[in-house]
């Protein structure tokens, strides 16, 4: 659903981008025939009304996923081989995250934290409590996008490893 009012929105913008910087249209609205006018105010009131639909209605991660259920990823690390991460959640928006380092000594047993979740206003990202370090994720289909410490998306070439792959049954 968020790529769709993506590419609406985008769409949108390029039309009105299009049409304000196409040299050979018309100047101003008195030049332009009145059928245009009226075709292009409809398909924006149209566009806007469906987007106010969407987002009413509550089309977003929280309501139109089935996020609930385990996730699991190889994170990187500076200093061992990885970190084998597991975070379950719950539809009561509990957690559990199980982070295991590989290769690093003395760590054989996994560091287990548990708590509450909540997800943000627009219902697309999750944010860990307390115990869980306040870490956000970004709920996309069958996945979860660790992101960095101010709430952002993680780029670069090692941004393909901050993915966890949820498990299906």
């Amino acid at each position: 659903m968020k790529k769709t009012l993506l590419a609406i929105s985008l769409s949108s913008l390029a039309l009105i981008a299009c049409s304000k910087s196409n040299q050979s249209a018309p100047a101003s609205t008195a030049e332009t025939p009145a059928s245009e006018v009226v075709a292009s105010e409809a398909i924006a009131i149209s566009q806007t009304t469906e987007m106010s639909e969407n987002l009413s209605s509550g089309d977003n991660a929280r309501t139109s996923l089935d996020w609930d259920g385990q996730y699991k990823a190889l994170l990187p690390c500076a200093d061992c081989e990885g970190i084998e991460t597991i975070i379950t959640l719950t539809p009561e928006q509990n957690y559990v995250i199980s982070e295991k380092y590989l290769g690093a000594k003395g760590s054989d047993k996994p560091i287990v934290a548990q708590g509450k979740f909540n997800f943000d206003e627009q219902g697309l990202v999750i944010t860990l409590d307390k115990a869980g370090d306040g870490r956000k994720y970004f709920i996309a289909e069958n996945q979860l996008f660790a992101l960095d410490s101010e709430g952002n998306k993680i780029t670069g070439p090692t941004a393909e490893f901050y993915v966890l792959k949820k498990q299906l049954n």
